[in-house]
């Protein structure tokens, strides 16, 4: 019996630290961006700090697949219709599908696209590079289309934020996120300032020394890109 209460103490001051470390750590797990979702790095290293255009929500309107003159098939960097507003704002029309919902091209694209109703003379495929191999194998390899609504690509989106503070506590995230980010951090920080640093691999994310960084990028790690 004492023994377990020895154990169940142990357990719990484990516990307990884990949980103030994670605490601790919590703002670095914001995913105000990209960069520590994939790579687990702090927005607050790499974040962009000058205010963005604003656009207008009537820029991010999805058309139907009836009515497009663009099709998009592309990942999350397409998923919120952003870089589609510079079509949009020249008058085209486009509809945009996630890869969850479309898995692959596969051979029968054509007729199976004019099946859906699309009439249009534009197809982009948007995908970031980790993913294109296997992307690009998977179209090879099927012979049928087959759609699958895992997204609801019709649900409205809005427009981003055009600005955000770097440093602002955002205890929405993962204890286990602001850890690794934490980690990874200390560890970059360490690399990048040896002399012979040329890059650090952090996740699906690599950060590479850039000469004149700081006259190209305002982030605060701008030696780095």
């Amino acid at each position: 019996m004492k023994y377990a209460r020895f154990f169940s103490i142990f357990v719990f001051i484990i516990v307990a630290l884990y949980a103030m470390a994670g605490f601790n750590f919590l703002p670095l797990a914001s995913y105000q961006g990209d960069l520590t979702r994939i790579g687990k790095l702090p927005e607050s290293l790499f974040g962009w700090t000058r205010a963005q255009p604003a656009i207008a929500p009537a820029l991010l309107r999805q058309s139907s697949w009836q009515d497009a003159d663009v099709l998009v098939i592309g990942d999350s960097f397409s998923d919120s219709r952003v870089w589609q507003t510079v079509l949009t704002g020249h008058g085209l029309r486009v509809h945009t599908e996630h890869w969850e919902n479309i898995r692959a091209v596969c051979a029968d694209f054509p007729a199976w696209l004019h099946a859906q109703g699309f009439t249009g003379r534009y197809v982009v495929v948007e995908v970031v590079e980790r993913y294109a191999r296997d992307k690009f194998a998977e179209s090879v390899a099927c012979e049928k289309m087959q759609i699958h609504h895992s997204f609801d690509e019709d649900r409205p989106r809005t427009p981003p934020v055009t600005s955000f503070d770097l440093h602002a506590s955002d205890y929405s995230g993962k204890l286990s996120v602001g850890i690794s980010t934490e980690a990874n951090l200390l560890k970059y920080r360490y690399l990048s300032e040896q002399p012979d640093f040329k890059g650090y691999a952090s996740g699906d994310a690599i950060v590479k020394r850039v000469a004149r960084g700081c006259d190209l990028f305002s982030h605060p790690a701008c030696r780095d890109a």
